[in-house]
């Protein structure tokens, strides 16, 4: 059991997200999906939210929680197993990977095809719009003219997502295009019946 909450969890991010991925997603969370308690989030959710910000933008106070949970991972390996030996060994932790979205995030996923359009911009830039090359539940590619930086954060919008993501691929085209693959961080699926659906990567 760890003795204290998971706060890259909490933000939805990884545990090796550079500082500019946690802040996007942060405030994500509170302002554009509405965490904050004055635009209609409970005070505890918000809480926790600003409590995870607080320990992993500090990086001492970050270095201290992955040491503490470094260790707490080593002690929950060595616990005995409950139950007969023949249980069978633990899972990996490639087995607590998410899955892939199935369902709405899966139709949604058809809906964006090929040539779809969405509206992009770095964090505090300004928008831009591309076409969609390619789409899986894990992230997107498209063209854009200039390059972006590898690791840039970007929030992306159309009619059918909202995300938060990464760019973590850049192939030069031409003298002015570039093709940008990102990876999701954050994103938000519309389910054919008007709701969101949600998941971290």
């Amino acid at each position: 059991m760890g003795l204290r909450p998971d706060y890259y969890r909490a933000l939805h991010v990884r545990d090796d997200a550079p500082i500019e991925v946690i802040r996007s997603s942060y405030r994500t969370l509170m302002k554009t999906l509405g965490a904050h308690p004055d635009l209609g989030g409970d005070e505890g959710g918000a809480r926790a939210l600003n409590e995870a910000w607080e320990i992993l933008s500090n990086p001492k106070q970050r270095g201290r929680y992955d040491a503490e949970r470094a260790l707490e991972t080593a002690a929950d390996r060595l616990e005995p197993e409950p139950g007969p030996a023949s249980a069978g060994p633990r899972p990996s932790p490639a087995a607590a990977e998410p899955r892939e979205p199935e369902g709405a995030d899966r139709r949604a996923i058809t809906r964006l095809k090929r040539d779809a359009r969405i509206t992009w911009s770095t964090e505090e830039g300004p928008e831009h719009s591309s076409t969609i090359q390619d789409l899986s539940p894990r992230g997107l590619s498209f063209i854009t003219r200039g390059a972006l930086e590898r690791g840039a954060p970007l929030e992306i919008r159309s009619e059918a997502l909202y995300a938060r993501a990464v760019v973590r691929n850049i192939r030069r085209l031409d003298d002015i295009r570039h093709l940008i693959g990102v990876e999701f961080v954050l994103v938000h699926f519309h389910d054919p019946r008007g709701t969101f659906v949600s998941r971290s990567a």
